[in-house]
């Protein structure tokens, strides 16, 4: 009895761990050079207020976006035009070193970008 409560228990706690943290990159990276496995994911944090026609936009690179979310902070929900943040999920799925850059801009506009985000990504294997 007590080896079935012991690998019941052992059964519990593995399905309650949770999966590492995917590493994050915010605006104050800006312009580091960031080691990641390769095939490994991250994710970077942006800034962004898209009520006022603004958006990221991610350059040709050899990283691949795998997802892009806009959230509100739940405290500034429901105000009219409240910023919030951009979130790309990434992925190095390449060997050697990429530079994955954003440019904060309206597209239809032919002007220098409001703002820019890079890194330099550097696989290892």
């Amino acid at each position: 009895m007590n080896k079935i409560f012991s690998l019941g228990f052992c059964l519990f706690l593995a399905g309650c761990a949770t999966a590492p943290a995917v590493p994050r990159f915010t605006e104050n990276d800006a312009g580091k050079t960031v080691a990641v496995q390769k095939g490994a994911r991250f994710e970077v944090e942006l800034v962004s207020n898209p009520s006022t026609g603004f958006g990221w936009e991610v350059l040709p690179t050899q990283c691949k976006i795998e997802r892009r979310d806009f959230r509100i902070p739940e405290e500034r929900r429901g105000l009219c035009g409240a910023a919030g943040t951009e979130t790309f999920l990434v992925r190095a799925d390449f060997s050697g070193q990429s530079e994955l850059k954003f440019v904060y801009r309206r597209v239809w506009e032919k002007v220098p970008p409001e703002r820019t985000f890079s890194l330099t990504v550097r696989t290892t294997e």
